[in-house]
C-alpha cells in the first residue's frame, strides 16, 4: 500500500462552517432536533457534533452540504472542527465536489514514518 501526504492551498473564496461556533451550534440544534430526539440525544452541543455518534455527525455534514444561496449555489465548501482525540488537531472536511485548490506537495509516507506511527498509536491501529 502506498501512503501519501499532500499539501494544498485552498481557494480563498471557499466558505467553511465552523462547527465550534455558538451560532453554528444554535442552527444545528434547531434544524436537527428531530434527528437528535430519534437518536435519544438530549442536546446538540460541541461534544456531540465532534463526537463518535456517527449518525448525527453524518446528518450535520449532510445539512451543511445541502445549504444553498439564493442563486442556487452551494453555500459552503466544508466544515472546520477540532478533533475529539486531541484539541490541538484542527481538522478541515472539504466537500469533494466543491474543492478548488492548488497542490503544493505530495510525498510518500513510509511504514516507519514517525508521524504515521504516532497516528496509528492514537487511533489504536496497527501499521504493517
Amino acid at each position: 500500500m502506498v501512503r501519501r501526504l499532500g499539501a494544498t492551498i485552498l481557494s480563498s473564496r471557499l466558505l467553511f462552517v465552523d462547527a465550534g461556533d455558538a451560532r453554528t451550534l444554535r442552527v444545528l440544534r434547531s434544524a436537527l432536533a428531530p434527528i437528535a430526539a430519534a437518536l435519544e440525544l438530549s442536546d446538540i452541543d460541541l461534544g456531540v457534533v465532534t463526537g463518535s455518534a456517527r449518525l448525527l455527525t453524518q446528518e450535520v455534514a449532510r445539512f451543511i452540504f445541502e445549504q444553498y444561496d439564493r442563486a442556487g449555489r452551494p453555500s459552503y465548501a466544508g466544515i472546520r472542527y477540532f478533533s475529539r482525540l486531541d484539541q490541538t488537531w484542527e481538522c478541515w472536511a472539504v466537500f469533494e465536489d466543491r474543492l478548488h485548490h492548488q497542490v503544493t506537495r505530495v510525498d510518500a509516507i513510509g511504514a516507519r514514518s514517525p508521524g504515521l506511527r504516532e497516528a496509528a498509536l492514537v487511533l489504536g491501529l496497527r501499521v504493517p
